[in-house]
């Protein structure tokens, strides 16, 4: 049997249980309660329509237009006309001219330099005497021939008419006459190589190495000298096979439709210009850069400013005009997007991507050829996740 204070401990434990109960059954319901009311009592969220605006964009009503497109090469300067200057005979050299230098300035005619000509002098005159000795020889074997002709119509008519050649002398004349004739071509050789101990200068031109020096001794054909003329110089050009396709459509150079060149450079802080002209076309592609020369020439005598800048090796900026005007659409070169496209505002005002040729191209604009039609519009901004067909405003 339980004794009363053990009783009264299991009392109190099950009535601490039982209110412990109560809490938590109050607590819950409280809670339930709580989630019914805001169940109930929630807000109601008002719908409103979700408007859309469409980018604002800027464009540019298109319109063909005739253009002469410029196309733009570079290249270093050369003297159309350059040549070795050699000697013909052998001789020390005994006497210099003061242009006969490097860089140094000649007209045509100019002495350059001489050399010794005592032996040519003496071969002269050896010539001579041989053409005075040969030329002896055939009046004397010219009056033999007369002579003998008299002693035959002396004798008969018969015997003149059935007289040999050698009887005539006509052998021995043809003979006096030949070495008359040796004789003179070797005087006239002679001089030749007694005139060529004086070198003069082929043209008007500027010396751009020399080989030789006073005292020194050549033989013939030796090399004296790389002289250049100065009336002329030359310019190659490569361009690309588009290029040249706007320059020359035909590939045919004419003096009705020349191709006209601007030739720049900067010298001294300035820009200076001289006009030039395609004279030849390459005979040939390059096979690594796909790219033709075209050969321009700059007439040295029509320029007179700043003519001493012009030498070879001068490297310049070209620009090549078409002589032929194309119609083209020119575009502001904003408008041109990657891989070549153009964003249009269609009739509906919406976007449409359209890829193109650029032809041409400078710091401004692009130029177009077909693709597109007159009264298009090309949008010139910049467009935020740009989508064919997306909604735009055309900005007023």
């Amino acid at each position: 049997m339980k004794s009363r204070s053990e009783e009264g401990k299991v009392s109190q434990t099950e009535s601490s249980v039982r209110k412990n109960i109560i809490l938590v059954v109050s607590i819950l319901g409280i809670s339930l309660l709580v989630v019914v009311l805001l169940v109930f009592l929630k807000p109601v969220a008002e719908h409103k329509a979700v408007i859309v605006k469409a980018p604002r964009v800027e464009v540019v009503k298109l319109h063909q237009q005739q253009v002469q497109i410029p196309v733009y090469s570079r290249g270093v300067l050369e003297a159309e006309k350059q040549i070795t200057l050699a000697t013909e005979v052998s001789g020390k050299i005994v006497w210099l001219s003061k242009k006969f230098k490097d860089a140094g300035e000649f007209r045509q005619g100019d002495l350059l330099l001489k050399i010794d000509n005592r032996d040519y002098k003496l071969a002269v005159i050896r010539a001579q005497a041989q053409v005075a000795a040969a030329l002896q020889i055939l009046k004397r074997v010219e009056a033999e021939a007369e002579q003998a002709k008299k002693d035959l119509r002396r004798l008969s008519s018969t015997a003149l008419k059935n007289a040999s050649p050698y009887a005539l002398r006509e052998p021995q004349l043809k003979e006096a006459q030949a070495k008359l004739k040796a004789a003179r071509a070797d005087l006239s050789l002679a001089e030749l190589k007694l005139e060529k101990t004086d070198i003069y200068a082929p043209f008007n031109g500027r010396l751009l190495n020399k080989h030789v020096d006073l005292g020194q001794y050549v033989v013939s054909g030796s090399s004296l000298a790389d002289i250049y003329h100065a009336g002329a110089l030359q310019v190659a050009l490569p361009v690309s096979l588009e290029q040249l396709e706007l320059l020359l459509p035909e590939k045919v150079l004419t003096d009705e439709k020349p191709v006209q060149v601007l030739l720049s450079e900067n010298l001294a802080h300035k820009n200076i210009h001289w006009p030039a002209r395609v004279t030849q076309l390459d005979s040939k592609v390059d096979i690594e850069t796909q790219l033709v020369k075209l050969i321009a020439r700059l007439d040295m005598e029509s320029i007179r400013d700043n003519k001493n800048i012009l030498l070879p090796g001068l490297f310049v900026q070209a620009k090549l005009i078409s002589p032929e005007k194309y119609s083209l659409y020119v575009i502001p070169r904003q408008a041109l997007h990657a891989n070549n496209e153009l964003w249009l505002l269609n009739k509906n005002s919406q976007l449409t991507k359209l890829r193109v040729n650029v032809l041409y191209k400078n710091d401004k604009n692009i130029f177009i050829q077909g693709y597109l039609q007159d009264g298009q519009k090309v949008i010139l901004n910049a467009i935020d996740s740009p989508v064919s067909g997306m909604q735009l405003e055309e900005a007023e």
